[in-house]
């Protein structure tokens, strides 16, 4: 018999260190396309113990700025021998306490540190890691690419990540906290090598779907990528079926071969045989945007494939444990 348990840890800045098990509701998002993973703990109406069989005053628990590390998983229980099945599935800080019953509590990940210091600094001809590592100094994995000349004024990193979004390249923290620069649709892997692999079957762990089969002849897409320069003149890469639905991208002083590797990775990301769309599963498998799903169907294996993660909606409270995984596109 399979039995949800949690564990939630909050460690203040002071140094006092809390862990809390009950709670009715918790919502965890988690997306490559979005800066910033959030967490929403809703605490039951009655709480009265919060550790040591104590009452406690929340308010003087929950402070914001706190870190909070949340595990969640199943414990079971076979022939009297209980295994526990925690993971953790989020780490991050409280960034809002609301003031209502029940109680709600709001937390961000590792990027609400870098929406607070400011920076000004102007760059040419450099590479996206150049922009990074002047900002951020901590782990990360940066997709190769030159962006030519930027500048800021003013801005945190946070609003930098999000205007160097332009390029197609998103950035997130993965579990391990590394901070990622990759293409949309796209890691800083090749393909699906090396990449965590989970597995779903149509029949035994997918519960419910709305995923769409698409073939890229009944939906053809022309990408025109145009870069600008300084002269006048301008660099110009169409792919796709010329007869497609038109999507363009442009910007200025990009060079051809970086201009050509942002197209490529645009057009492979819109345009794919396979599935596009959300599944839902429960708690287990334990999965991560950037883990790449392989699916199979017995009822349409022409349709098996492996596929991308791009988000992870994770819900856990009284109504159950279930993860809403959505697809960002099929890899090689």
């Amino acid at each position: 018999m399979l039995k949800l348990i949690s564990n939630i840890t909050i460690t203040q800045q002071s140094g006092g260190v809390y862990n809390l098990k009950q709670i009715s509701k918790l919502e965890i998002k988690k997306s490559r396309d979005t800066l910033t993973n959030t967490a929403t703990i809703t605490l039951p109406r009655n709480l009265k113990l919060f550790q040591n069989n104590r009452k406690t005053d929340l308010n003087s628990i929950l402070v914001r700025g706190s870190k909070i590390v949340i595990d969640l998983g199943y414990e079971q229980n076979h022939n009297d021998i209980i295994q526990s099945g925690l993971k953790t599935e989020f780490t991050g800080y409280i960034t809002e306490l609301g003031s209502g019953v029940p109680v709600e509590i709001k937390c961000q990940d590792e990027m609400w540190n870098l929406k607070k210091n400011t920076f000004t600094h102007s760059w040419k001809n450099a590479a996206l890691d150049d922009i990074v590592k002047y900002i951020y100094d901590g782990a990360r994995d940066i997709v190769g690419l030159n962006v030519n000349n930027y500048q800021c004024a003013n801005k945190t990193a946070a609003q930098i990540f999000e205007e160097l979004k332009s390029f197609k390249v998103r950035f997130y923290f993965d579990s391990a906290g590394v901070l990622k620069g990759e293409f949309a649709g796209k890691t800083t892997k090749s393909n699906k090598s090396g990449l965590e692999e989970v597995y779903y079957d149509f029949a035994k762990n997918i519960i419910k779907n709305d995923l769409v089969y698409k073939l890229k002849k009944d939906a053809p897409i022309k990408l025109i990528a145009t870069s600008n320069l300084d002269n006048g003149k301008k660099i110009e890469i169409v792919l796709g079926d010329t007869n497609g639905e038109v999507h363009t991208l442009n910007y200025y002083n990009m060079d051809q071969n970086n201009l050509q590797i942002i197209a490529g990775n645009e057009i492979g990301r819109l345009w794919y045989d396979g599935y596009r769309g959300t599944f839902t599963q429960f708690g287990v498998p334990f999965v991560e945007p950037g883990y790449v799903a392989v699916l199979h169907d017995a009822l349409y294996p022409e349709h098996d494939g492996a596929y991308l993660i791009e988000a992870i909606e994770t819900t856990f409270g009284i109504d159950g444990f279930r993860r809403k995984v959505q697809l960002e596109r099929a890899l090689a």
